[in-house]
């Protein structure tokens, strides 16, 4: 495989230098290159299983702490727990609202999930079930509700906020979505939390079980279930935010495995930060009864990190593919973006064409061999342009059609509504000084002659060269068997 100048590189290349003599700097920054080129342009092909496990692990682990940083996550796990601290009483006190509409309650419940989510924090715990207990919304009336209900909201809208970064999607749920589906969130979270509490005090009652439970094998596995149930739990919890969340498609099995690896991490860190508090004493010397909240904060800080770092997991391992092109494509320079949008529109028209389902970020993006976010950002300029519309499938979550005329879009109309930023925010220097007002007509007078050259292909005449010719280059980004 060649890199960018031309170099071959093969499974038996190694990276420059034996380590005899250098430097630690040195040292680090062979280190780097080997972690962010080597391991991606080397072909390992050829190495034992082992070997290509290795480097598989590798590059997994790069691209989670790559994304980590690039996505400023502990920046954000920091907005995170400001946000949650505002809102988390109003999002309990909702969700039990409407839990006690429902008739399902459970004090000594709500209250250990709440020591599990503050890290065992009793007084902290108080202050919350006193503030939600105190919460009657036959009083507050119609603003007072909807303020209460606008408060709970914002803390999903910024956690969907967050997830979309990680996701590379640039565009949220519309307000009416992120109500229904939210809302949905609110309700439902705590009708599954209560009913799965009734069944488990059913069971307990129930003299079978009872009278199953005195034979010693399986009383040892019920116990052994319950012990492991609050890890089963926030597994669960974490795969669903995973997938859920983020306004694209996110497959169930990496949303499963980032909540497993996180939800682990935060029972790990839980019982570290439980068993090994230091210095309590010292803030509370200084801090007096206001103790608990630095403390709280620093656990909703932690807790933050942890999931974000578990979103990072689910996002790179269902985009590894992608993530091998955008490392080795880094920056993609606006020239790149155009090229992007143009072959993005010529799939798009053999889809109309062939009349074949819509076209979806991932298959565009393994297809083109374009990272998944360059594909995403591009996407949204095209809708906003009017080039291409965005569907909704249910199983494949977002999907994109066509939303012009193949034959009447020409390569210049695309290249220049993306350089004007039409359809999106932005301005072309309007407002610019009189004296220079030149450069419009410079600028108008480049694009009138792009027009006019003979390359200034419409998308039907390059899907009739390179889709649809004998010898073209074909538009095949569909598997073999989802061809209609």
């Amino acid at each position: 495989m060649a890199d960018d100048n031309g170099k071959s590189h093969g499974a038996n290349d190694k990276p420059s230098g034996n380590g005899r003599g250098e430097s630690l700097g040195e040292r680090a920054k062979r280190l780097l290159t080997l972690l962010t080129r080597d391991i991606w342009v080397m072909d390992f092909s050829d190495e034992t299983r082992q070997r290509r496990g290795a480097v598989a692990v590798l590059r997994w682990l790069y691209l989670v702490v790559h994304g980590f940083l690039r996505d400023n996550c502990l920046l954000r796990a920091a907005a995170l727990s400001y946000t949650t601290t505002l809102s988390i009483a109003p999002f309990l006190a909702v969700a039990f609202t409407i839990s006690k509409a429902l008739g399902l309650q459970h004090t000594d419940t709500v209250r250990n999930l709440l020591m599990q989510l503050t890290a065992e924090r009793e007084d902290m715990v108080d202050l919350i079930l006193n503030y939600v207990q105190a919460t009657d919304v036959k009083t507050l009336g119609y603003m007072g509700l909807l303020l209460l209900f606008v408060t709970a909201l914002s803390l999903l809208s910024t956690i969907e906020s967050a997830m979309n970064q990680i996701w590379g999607v640039s565009k949220g749920r519309s307000p009416w979505r992120k109500f229904t589906d939210f809302f949905s969130v609110t309700l439902i979270c705590p009708l599954f939390f209560f009913i799965g509490l009734s069944v488990t005090v059913s069971l307990e009652s129930d003299a079978f079980v009872q009278r199953i439970l005195s034979v010693s094998a399986f009383n040892y596995l019920y116990l052994n279930i319950l012990k492991a149930m609050p890890y089963v739990m926030i597994w669960l919890a974490l795969a669903f935010l995973y997938a859920f969340m983020p306004n694209t498609r996110v497959r169930f099995s990496c949303a499963l495995a980032g909540g497993v690896i996180a939800g682990t991490m935060w029972q790990i860190a839980q019982y570290t930060y439980v068993t090994y508090q230091v210095g309590i004493a010292k803030y509370n010397a200084i801090y007096g009864g206001f103790a608990q909240f630095p403390i709280f904060l620093l656990w909703l800080y932690i807790s933050w990190v942890i999931v974000l770092l578990g979103a990072e997991i689910s996002f790179s391992l269902q985009n590894m593919k992608s993530f091998q092109s955008e490392v080795r494509a880094g920056h993609v320079s606006f020239e790149g973006r155009m090229k992007a949008a143009i072959l993005m529109l010529l799939l798009l028209t053999d889809a109309f064409k062939n009349a074949r389902r819509p076209l979806t970020i991932e298959s565009a993006a393994n297809d083109l061999g374009v990272p998944v976010r360059t594909i995403n950002e591009v996407m949204e300029t095209l809708c906003a342009g009017g080039f291409a519309v965005r569907l909704h499938d249910e199983d494949e979550g977002r999907t994109f059609a066509l939303g012009s005329d193949p034959a009447e879009t020409r390569v210049s109309t695309v290249i220049r509504a993306l350089s004007r930023g039409e359809g999106v925010s932005g301005r072309g220097l309007d407002f610019i000084d009189p004296r220079y007002d030149f450069v419009h007509s410079l600028f108008a007078d480049v694009f009138k002659g792009a027009e006019e050259t003979p390359a200034n292909a419409s998308l039907e005449e390059l899907w009739t060269e390179h889709c649809r010719a004998p010898g073209g280059h074909g538009c095949d980004w569909l598997k073999p068997s989802e061809r209609t």
